[in-house]
């Protein structure tokens, strides 16, 4: 077949075989440039439209993937033409089958002539034939347009086509060149994850944005530094609600996204550029847990250390500590700060250490989680630092001022607190002289030890002034407490005065007391006395008097005057018995006397508690009681005493409606009352009393029982039994008033003896304080002139005014003692010092000190022994007590 097609071909003419193989080489020429232009075409149609679309949109792989199909396809076009219209048209008989299709004429006789010249059977049998048939073939296919017969070719439409595909691409090449080359890597690459190349260039958006839960959110959006557009105005929408537009602001775009509390998709435009995303509502993170890890300055002497909650946002520390921070979130940190220092979260929780607490200052804790969120504001921690509290201390059981015998034990106790530690309690005392100036006598000593924990201290005190060595004189006594402050004043309690008296000094300061004491009992039952003449001017008032308003109030006054009197001997008595425990623990006072006293207190007790009350009782039956019935008839006179709940007659006996009356009959009774009678008694005797003829009979002593409650009784019986109650107190009152003056007459004449004796000691005092002075002197020139000398003296020459000062008082309660009680004894006494003229020689001898010492020393021994012996001469009348 081969060599048959090529004789074909050898034996054509020339010319008709250059008339084929011209249009062969057309046939090759257009139909390859039609399959390349098809191919370039589609190639440039893909990349154009890539082009296109990602300026609207962001292409889809599979788009991307059908444009680079296209690109294939349109390649594939090229070898596919070249095979169809190259390889197939290689020989001539192709050529002429081609011709044939479009020129059935003079393509079957070219497929005829082709087909003899390669018959050489034919050849054979006629070749003059085969020539003729061959030359007139070849000389009529001169006149043929074999142009005609080429195949149909779109070249112009499809070059036309990527002449401007070209030109567009050309023109996108130098203005975007960027956007071109990306188009293109997105078509070739289409599942790849190159991004879409945008006029308007975004910076990295997340594809998912957390947001607080419930609470608008700013999202900002910045374009490129390099950005080619930057569009006026961009556009973000959340799920299905309205778009929410943002202007362009410094190269950014702000969104003010509502409320969200669902998930939902988030779609941004901004010019050519998309971006989606989804919105994540989530709760803001917090601090589950602020704790503070105080070290305590080193002087508080604690080890260990003090965890402190600081969730209230308030601490209060004191100065010099050091302090951790420690907080705890309830999900995972990525950044933590305290007051601006960054700190490294660790999972949850964020610390620091090693803050030094000076000075008061103002603490921020800002953090932020895992998702971004911050917390809804900072957290504010107030630290102040403070000093160390100073402790304090008080005191039960000790009061202000008190009078105490130098040997005499006060137990007290204390209370004190501190806010870091008592180290320890105890009491200081600062003597004072007579003329309040402060004395050399002072101290301090521990009560009870505390210890770094020691926050309250309880202890028991006591003091004793003689254990102390303090001798008599009014003592300031303080407790104190001190804490673990280097150099800080102990803190002190006010202040307690103690007066310490010796045995004598306390002897006279308690007489004295009970003297006033007496005058107030006095004072009491003067009251009662004027209470009891207002009581007996009221009894003896008419019924119809008895009965007004105006007196009944006046009967209630006086019960409240006689419950407020017997309220104050109640007061009274206690303050007796005080006085009585004060004297008990002095040795001086005789046995005699206290007993005495306490019995008379008991008496005075016992007539507050019920005898006052029961007067008082009485008139407010008496107010309260009903008015009795003017005509009621006369009763029968009876001899005895009726001491019934009434105090009427024990019969009244009444006439029978219009019958006469009769002369009642005398009775004598007596009748007492019973606290375990009833009034059903009371009554069956009133009915036997009534049902008896009247007689008179021995006397007969009954019993009866209280009145019915509510049973009325009348005003003048009331006023009656309040009056007679009234006057069996005072009596008693009485009695026991004369009995206390005679025992404080005795206390009074046994004082008199000690205060002689107290001056007796003082003026011994003085003299040795003259012998110091004058040893500390000796052998001075011009000592009187000596200013300082003299200065010296002062205490001594007080002590002598205070001496007559003091004479002068026992003298004038000697007077008074000797007209209440005329013993001989004490006007022997009393005339002696008047005669020796004691007040002049003291206030001699207090002028006499300056200028002669020695003679004044002895002047004072002198009148020491005077006065001693002037208390020795009344030793007699005062030892009833003993």
């Amino acid at each position: 077949m081969n060599t048959s097609k090529r004789a074909s071909e050898t034996g054509l003419p020339s010319g008709l075989r250059g008339q084929l193989l011209d249009f062969r080489r057309r046939v090759w020429t257009s139909k390859s440039a039609e399959a390349v232009a098809i191919a370039v075409c589609s190639v440039l149609f893909a990349w154009l439209a890539v082009f296109l679309l990602d300026r609207f949109l962001e292409t889809p792989a599979w788009l991307r993937g059908g444009a680079l199909a296209l690109v294939v396809v349109g390649l594939a076009l090229i070898p596919a033409g070249l095979y169809r219209w190259v390889w197939c048209r290689r020989t001539m008989p192709q050529v002429a089958r081609l011709i044939y299709k479009n020129l059935p004429g003079p393509g079957d006789r070219l497929l005829g002539v082709l087909e003899l010249v390669g018959d050489r059977v034919e050849q054979e049998r006629s070749p003059v034939l085969c020539q003729a048939a061959i030359a007139q073939v070849a000389d009529d296919a001169k006149s043929w347009d074999l142009v005609q017969g080429l195949p149909r070719s779109r070249n112009r439409t499809w070059w036309l086509q990527v002449v401007v595909l070209t030109g567009l691409m050309a023109v996108g090449s130098v203005l975007a060149p960027s956007a071109i080359k990306n188009a293109w890597a997105r078509m070739t690459s289409p599942w790849s994850d190159t991004p879409r190349y945008t006029f308007a260039s975004l910076n990295q958006l997340p594809g998912e944005l957390i947001v607080p839960h419930g609470e608008p959110h700013h999202f900002q959006i910045a374009l490129n530094e390099h950005s080619r557009w930057q569009p006026a105005q961009a556009k973000l929408t959340v799920g299905v609600q309205s778009p929410i537009a943002a202007s362009l602001d410094q190269n950014r775009y702000r969104f003010e996204i509502p409320p969200q509390v669902d998930a939902a998709p988030v779609k941004v435009r901004v010019g050519d550029a998309r971006h989606a995303l989804e919105i994540k509502p989530t709760l803001r993170p917090e601090l589950t847990s602020v704790m503070a890890r105080v070290e305590l300055p080193e002087y508080l002497q604690r080890s260990e250390s003090i965890e402190q909650d600081l969730r209230g946002g308030v601490a209060k520390l004191v100065r010099g500590s050091q302090v951790a921070l420690l907080a705890e979130a309830n999900r995972s940190l990525q950044d933590a700060s305290i007051n601006g220092t960054a700190c490294a979260p660790n999972g949850t929780t964020f610390s620091r250490v090693g803050i030094a607490i000076e000075e008061s200052a103002q603490w921020q804790l800002d953090w932020q989680d895992e998702l971004g969120l911050a917390g809804k504001e900072p957290f504010q921690i107030t630290m102040t630092a403070h000093e160390d509290g100073e402790p304090s201390i008080s005191a039960s059981g000790l009061r202000r001022q008190q009078v105490v015998l130098v040997s005499e034990q006060l137990t007290f106790q204390i209370q004190s607190q501190d806010d870091f530690g008592i180290k320890e309690v105890g009491l200081q005392w600062q003597g004072f002289q007579y003329d309040g100036k402060p004395s050399k006598t002072k101290g301090r000593t521990v009560l009870a030890a505390g210890g770094p924990n020691r926050e309250t201290l309880n202890a028991t005190g006591t003091f004793q002034a003689e254990t102390l060595g303090i001798a008599p004189q009014a003592v300031e006594v303080r407790l104190y407490a001190t804490d673990y402050l280097p150099h800080r004043e102990p803190k002190l309690s006010p202040p307690f005065m103690l007066y310490v008296l010796s045995a004598d000094e306390h002897a006279i300061w308690v007489t004295e007391q009970l003297s006033l004491w007496h005058r107030r009992a006095l004072e009491v039952r003067d009251k009662e006395l004027r209470l009891h003449a207002k009581n007996k001017s009221i009894r003896a008032l008419s019924p119809e008097e008895l009965g007004t308003p105006e007196t009944r109030q006046q009967i209630e006054r006086q019960a409240a005057a006689e419950k407020s009197n017997g309220r104050r001997l109640a007061n009274l008595s206690e303050a007796g018995e005080q006085i009585i425990q004060m004297a008990m623990r002095n040795p001086e006072f005789g046995v005699g006397h206290l007993e005495k006293w306490a019995e008379m207190l008991q008496i005075l007790k016992e007539i507050s508690a019920n005898r006052m009350p029961s007067v008082a009782d009485l008139l407010k039956d008496a107010a309260e009681a009903p008015q009795v019935a003017k005509n009621s008839p006369p009763s029968a006179p009876s001899a005895g005493m009726d001491r019934g709940p009434t105090g009427k007659p024990l019969s009244d006996d009444e006439p029978a409606p219009g019958a006469a009356s009769e002369p009642p009959v005398p009775s004598l009774v007596d009748r007492e009352s019973s606290l375990g009678s009833s009034a059903d008694e009371l009554a069956a005797n009133e009915e036997e009393k009534k049902s008896s003829s009247g007689r008179l009979t021995l006397p007969v002593t009954t019993l009866t029982g209280k009145a019915k409650k509510g049973e009325a009784c009348s005003t003048e019986g009331a006023m009656e039994d309040a009056v007679e109650e009234q006057i069996d107190l005072l009596a008693e009152f009485e009695k026991v008033a004369n009995e206390l003056n005679n025992i404080l007459a005795n206390l009074e004449g046994s004082t008199l003896i000690k205060r002689l004796k107290a001056e007796s000691r003082k003026q011994i005092e003085l003299s040795g304080s003259l012998a110091d002075l004058m040893e500390s002197s000796f052998g001075l020139l011009k000592l009187t002139n000596a200013g300082k000398t003299t200065e010296e003296f002062a205490p001594i020459m007080t002590g002598e005014k205070r001496a007559a000062k003091s004479i002068s008082y026992i003298m004038d309660d000697m007077q008074a003692y000797f007209e209440r009680r005329p013993f001989a004894q004490f006007k022997t006494v009393l005339q002696e010092m008047r005669e020796t003229d004691v007040l002049g020689s003291l206030r001699k001898l207090e002028a006499d000190i300056p200028r002669e010492s020695g003679i004044s020393m002895a002047q004072c021994d002198y009148w020491a022994d005077t006065m001693d012996r002037w208390a020795e001469d009344l030793v007699d009348p005062a030892g009833g007590g003993t």
